[in-house]
């Protein structure tokens, strides 16, 4: 039994051990000035909260979610709708594998599509923008990490000479995972109603 059958993975990547498909991560980030806490769906964000939560995509370098991302995307168009007054960011970022300039384009485009969907949705456009970071902003290793992936410590960036000493390949695809992510933060409050 590999560590990929071990350690509690999305059930998209246990299904197919990494090889086809990635965890893709958005991260709500709240910090509007005037408001404390926000409603998405069940859960219940304090601002300056981050939140990760799993989208899966094609690992073959396509840029639309799966579609078992869907009921995500649509309840955070749900919260969206609900809090007319925010403007948001969609951030796409991918591991360091392969070059620069790829990694750049492949995580706007995967931003780029998250945005599109909002706006097919009905979100006006000027509540939304996208941006790819490609590889040059690794993930850090928060608590809830640390606690399903314990060989990653805590507060660790998941650089590229991070993952490379990590003992195993398994070990070191996980932290690839973790670092092909998308993230929506909250950018402006406006006044609309």
């Amino acid at each position: 039994m590999g560590l990929l059958d071990s350690l509690p993975l999305p059930p998209i990547c246990r299904m197919r051990r990494l090889t086809t498909y990635f965890a893709l991560f958005l991260t709500l980030q709240f910090n509007c000035n005037g408001q404390s806490i926000f409603n998405l769906t069940d859960s219940v964000f304090k601002v300056g909260q981050i939140q990760k939560i799993h989208v899966t995509y094609d690992f073959s370098g396509g840029c639309h979610p799966r579609v078992e991302s869907v009921p995500l995307l649509d309840s955070i168009y749900d919260f969206l709708e609900k809090n007319r007054d925010l403007k948001i960011e969609v951030g796409g970022h991918t591991d360091y594998r392969g070059d620069s300039i790829t990694n750049k384009r492949l995580s706007d485009m995967r931003a780029s599509r998250v945005k599109e969907y909002f706006i097919e949705k009905g979100i006006d456009i000027n509540r939304l923008e996208h941006k790819g970071y490609g590889e040059y902003r690794p993930t850090i290793v928060d608590a809830k990490t640390n606690e399903q992936y314990p060989f990653l410590n805590l507060g660790q960036k998941l650089t590229e000479d991070y993952i490379k000493k990590l003992d195993t390949v398994e070990k070191q695809e996980i932290a690839h995972m973790l670092n092909r992510r998308t993230e929506i933060k909250i950018i402006d409050k406006t006044n609309r109603p």
